[in-house]
């Protein structure tokens, strides 16, 4: 009799070695895409591959007029400009919002909402969350 538990221990221990196997290889099957999810990919990444091959017709055709050297430079200088304009007006948030709330009345998070809630009333067909 105990010959026979023991032999049976031993198949219990195989089978629990097995399963953990098969566990294992079942978790990684399902991980990997089914062949009707590849296709579906494929497909998608083929049209988008035409999508893209026919935007590049023009350009390879030398039909599009490129952008001169003058206009580069010219919204370059823009940009440059814009960029400093909206350091300076950082700047001058951050001066003024600092001089209302050095006072210790309001904080910042009430000072905004106490602005974002004028800035509703002022305008009649408001969306702003604030009201």
């Amino acid at each position: 009799m105990s010959y026979k538990v023991e032999s049976m221990r031993g198949e219990i221990t195989s089978f629990k070695s097995e399963r953990k196997e098969l566990e294992a290889e079942l978790v990684a099957l399902r991980s990997a895409p089914t062949a009707s999810a590849l296709r579906q990919t494929i497909k998608e990444l083929k049209t988008e591959i035409a999508t893209l091959s026919a935007r590049l017709g023009p350009l390879r055709a030398g039909t599009v007029t490129p952008v001169s050297p003058a206009e580069k430079a010219a919204v370059d200088s823009d940009l440059a400009k814009f960029e400093k304009m909206l350091q300076k007006r950082k700047k001058m948030f951050k001066e003024l919002s600092e001089l209302v709330t050095e006072s210790g009345e309001q904080s910042k998070k009430d000072l905004w909402v106490s602005t974002n809630a004028l800035a509703c009333m002022a305008f009649s067909s408001c969306f702003c969350p604030i009201a």
